[in-house]
Parts: structure tokens; sequence; C-alpha cells
């Protein structure tokens, strides 16, 4: 089994400037707020993977679930 966004199978970044459109922040403000790393906001601008306690920090700074912008999809 492998976690998936939601929203097409995006990256990790993309889901994250969606979330901060539709909660009128900039990534940098988000950051602040969600306690992130330069560091981990860079590793999500590379596309690399990024930890589930990060998602839930962003998740919890946004007020969304994790289920908003994840599911787990089965192996083929």
């Amino acid at each position: 089994m492998k976690l998936v966004l939601k929203i097409l199978a995006l990256p990790v970044l993309f889901v994250v400037k969606v979330i901060c459109v539709l909660g009128n922040l900039r990534t940098k403000d988000l950051a602040e707020q969600a306690d992130l790393s330069n560091y981990t906001i860079n590793k999500m601008h590379r596309g690399e993977n990024v930890t589930t306690d990060t998602l839930v920090k962003i998740c919890s700074t946004m007020g969304c679930t994790f289920d908003d912008i994840m599911e787990i999809v089965p192996d083929k």
C-alpha cells in the first residue's frame, strides 16, 4: 500500500499551495504557523518525501484532516 494525495496524486507542495490559497496564506506564513523548518519547505519544493508529522502540522494549522488530503491506495 502507499499514500497518495487525493488531488490527482499531485506533489505535496502543490497541495500545500492549494491549501494556502484557500486559506489566504503564503507558504512562508503557513511554515511559520505550522512550525515547519526551511529544510522541510525546501524538501517539499524538491518533491521529496515529508513525514506524516509534517502533514499533521499542516492539517492542524489549516483546519483540515489528514483524510482531506491523503488516501491509502492498495498496490496493484
